[in-house]
């Protein structure tokens, strides 16, 4: 799908909305004259990672992934050179720089956002809404297994090659990165079209929304920007003239580019004695993100 079809979404939407008849009954945030409101939620999610890839450079394959393994331990780690300046604590450091301590096999998974949060600043008019929402929400990388070392499931290794060809064979060569959360903000505008109540509705409204815009995205140590667009649909309660709560459920999606560079936290030497290298890595990650908001809307 095209940037331009992405961006037409929400127009066709609008234009919609506009020459639909018999709009929506008088409601929160459908005046006749038009209204301008404000409006704060909640916004959990869980994201969905469609790929997760590393490669040297865009003209190579994807590199293999190899993990930390969680029995990495002091007693288990390969003498190393500790980086000067590194905030590193020294043990993690060895070990991220041992070739026996990973094993093939890396997929990260990442936790719901329990802290995300939004603000809107919408105009409405007879049920057809123009929202600017800003969020942010921030996916911690999960653990996998009881690792020793404090932070270790953080912490990834590419570029290299497995030596035996078993679960445990060995590493050599390869870039270590750090891949501890996924922190995104986003600025989107959302078309906005409200239903009416009904004679059994009890004041609840429907509403659906289309949205697009910019995602600011923080993985691997490195930020980007990409198009985002967003549907969501939900529902709205008067609870006063000019204060109401409403719910929905969403789903945002974000066109995948290229993460570069990324930033290389140790390397894995390439052999006995040899000494590692170092490649301008970059990541290429596709993330759709599914959650609810609820909150409140004041109009002004």
């Amino acid at each position: 799908m095209s940037y331009r079809s992405l961006f037409a979404l929400p127009f066709l939407f609008f234009v919609a909305a506009l020459t639909t008849e018999g709009g929506a009954a008088p409601s929160l945030g459908s005046a006749v004259d038009g209204e301008l409101y404000l409006a704060a939620q909640y916004k959990p999610a869980v994201p969905v990672i469609r790929r997760f890839t590393v490669r040297e450079s865009r003209l190579t394959a994807p590199s293999r992934l190899f993990r930390l393994s969680p029995g990495a331990s002091v007693l288990s780690l390969d003498p190393g050179q500790a980086s000067a300046g590194t905030s590193l604590d020294a043990p993690l450091l060895r070990a991220l720089q041992g070739s026996q301590n990973f094993e093939p096999g890396y997929v990260p998974s990442y936790g719901p956002s329990v802290y995300g949060a939004s603000g809107v600043l919408g105009y409405s008019k007879a049920g057809v809404g123009v929202e600017l929402e800003v969020s942010f929400e921030n996916f911690k990388v999960k653990r996998f297994g009881r690792p020793m070392l404090r932070g270790s499931h953080e912490y990834f290794a590419a570029g290299g090659r497995a030596i035996g060809g078993t679960r445990h064979a060995a590493l050599e060569g390869g870039a270590v990165f750090m891949n501890s959360a996924i922190s995104a903000g986003s600025a989107l505008v959302n078309i906005c079209r409200s239903f009416p109540a009904g004679p059994y509705g009890g004041g609840v409204a429907p509403y659906a929304c289309l949205g697009g815009g910019a995602e600011f995205l923080d993985i691997l140590g490195t930020g980007s920007t990409r198009f985002a667009y967003q549907a969501k649909v939900g529902a709205a309660l008067s609870l006063h003239p000019r204060i109401g709560a409403f719910a929905a459920g969403y789903y945002r999606g974000t066109l995948e580019r290229a993460v570069r560079p990324l930033p290389v936290v140790a390397l894995v030497p390439r052999g006995e004695g040899g000494s590692p290298g170092q490649l301008p890595f970059e990541s290429s990650v596709g993330i759709q993100y599914l959650g609810v908001e609820a909150g409140i809307r004041v109009s002004l």
